[in-house]
Parts: C-alpha cells; structure tokens; sequence
C-alpha cells in the first residue's frame, strides 16, 4: 500500500512540477540576411491554432512579439510580428521548416528566406 501511494505522489509531483514543459523549448529561425530570430519557450503551432510569440533577434537588444498560426490544412505556419523599428510576417512549410518573410519599416524588403535552425547560444545583448 505504502509503494503504491509513494508512487502516486511522486507521479503527481512530476505531472505539477513541469514535466510537461520539457516539451517547450526555444525555436529559432534565420533570414537571407543571416539575422537569427529567437522565439523563447515556443510551441509550434497545431493546425487552426495560435501561439504567442516572444523573444529578440540573437546577439542584439532587439525584442520581438508577435502571433504564429498553422493553417487549418496542417501544411503551413504563419507568422506576424514586430521587433524594434520594423515588423515582419512570412510563412513556413511545416514539412521542410522553411519558406519566406518580408521586414517593413519605415519601408518593405521584398519576402526572403526564412528556416528553423538549431539554436545558438546566445542572449539579449544590454546596452
């Protein structure tokens, strides 16, 4: 009785304790122009859902925020966003993790590549 209920509780405690949230992890994506685009603690999206972007562009003090969305056909993922002086929105092809995105601001650079990478060490530079 007494092996059973030590199981139990140590199942509860690793269910509540976040063992769960080994499945959230930073995804991270890089542009044509080499610029790498962290999104800390994300999910991909599931089809016709949405997750919430946060996170800052590797090596700079630039923060983004923004949505990501797959598309109810499952084959796409869709992102807006803004980040310091410009915003940005693309799409990606679930099955290759890549596709294209187009920075504004104060003017537009035409769509580009965008693909997930692994991520790199690196941290939100302080001015």
């Amino acid at each position: 009785m007494q092996t059973t209920l030590k199981a139990l509780l140590i199942g509860v405690v690793l269910l509540l304790g976040g063992a769960g949230a080994a499945w959230v992890t930073d995804v991270c994506y890089e542009d044509a122009s080499a610029v790498v685009y962290v999104f800390k603690s994300f999910t991909i999206p599931g089809p016709d859902a949405c997750k919430l972007i946060n996170g800052y562009l590797a090596n700079t003090n630039c923060l983004l925020h923004g949505n990501a969305c797959g598309t109810a056909d499952n084959l796409h993922i869709l992102f807006q966003g803004a980040g310091c002086t410009f915003t940005f929105n693309g799409t990606t092809s679930r099955s290759t993790n890549s596709g294209s995105i187009t920075l504004c601001g104060p003017g537009c650079i035409g769509a580009h590549s965008f693909s997930k990478i692994p991520c790199p060490v690196s941290r939100p530079l302080i001015d």
